[in-house]
């Protein structure tokens, strides 16, 4: 069993920050285009309050707007509950790609040039 949630790092103009659990779960995908490295988030959630913002970072992606850094961790459970492991995504200069509406699921896709696993 996993729980998978995302971070978006000083989120609020506060500097607060911004984290939902992804429950449908994610899909991570690198590619090469040229000589730059191309890294997609895909994840998939339940709509909530943050929908209409996060599609509004989508809208103005082309004008710079992303942010700064989002931590995406994956903690393994036993069928027993037991706490097995975490993994943790971090993506630096984050934009939101797409937000689609998918049944009753948001796919949310986010793009940078790379990540780190720890």
């Amino acid at each position: 069993m996993n729980k998978n949630t995302l971070t978006i790092k000083k989120y609020w103009n506060s500097g607060a920050d911004l984290v939902f659990e992804v429950g449908e779960g994610f899909l991570l995908k690198d590619s090469i285009k040229g000589t730059v490295r191309i890294t997609r988030l895909t994840v998939y959630r339940k709509p909530d309050k943050h929908s209409t913002r996060i599609n509004m970072f989508a809208q103005l992606r082309n004008r710079g707007l992303g942010f700064f850094e989002v931590i995406l961790t994956r903690d393994r459970y036993a069928d027993s509950g037991q706490f097995l492991s975490r993994t943790t995504y971090t993506f630096t200069d984050v934009g939101v790609e797409s937000l689609y509406m998918r049944d009753n699921r948001e796919e949310l896709t986010l793009i940078c040039s790379g990540y780190t696993e720890k």
